[in-house]
């Protein structure tokens, strides 16, 4: 092949894929979607078994991480009983008008997912199932973040 025959093929080649390239790319790029409230509960659940606290304040709500700061949460954590969580499993969230967090921030919030969840719990080698829930609010961002009940300041 003749190197004139060769540059004219590069040439076309290149215009072809700079002009695909301009009329396929997204004019802007869409926004992250949030993790559904059952992932965001996972995720919790899953901090809360690795005792990964500084990880779990970043989950809290706004208005709870409020009331406390990062270090006095790890040390909460760290002094309060220590639960060995073997198992969990996050059942189907419940969309709630409102829910009032009564022991925490005493704050009625609207649009809230309960999420059922069971845990077995490791005490001195007796694995004891629990049922409970756990209440989530999207924050301004848009992303579920759960309440922590939060000793009263004196």
């Amino acid at each position: 092949m003749k190197p004139k025959s060769l540059l004219t093929i590069l040439v076309l080649v290149l215009t072809l894929l700079i002009g695909c390239g301009e009329n396929n790319m997204p004019k802007e790029s869409p926004e992250p979607k949030a993790e559904p409230p059952e992932k965001v509960a996972q995720s919790i659940l899953e901090y809360m078994s690795y005792q990964q606290w500084q990880q779990l304040y970043k989950y809290l709500h706004p208005d709870t991480r409020a009331l406390i700061t990062e270090d006095e949460f790890i040390k909460m954590k760290e002094d309060g009983p220590v639960l060995a969580i073997e198992s969990y499993q996050v059942k189907e969230p419940v969309l709630l008008n409102s829910w009032t967090d009564s022991k925490g921030t005493g704050k009625t919030y609207k649009n809230v997912a309960e999420i059922p969840f069971e845990i077995t719990v490791n005490l001195v080698g007796n694995k004891q199932p629990y049922k409970a829930s756990m209440h989530l609010v999207q924050d301004e961002q848009g992303a579920w973040k759960y309440f922590s009940d939060i000793p009263k300041k004196d």
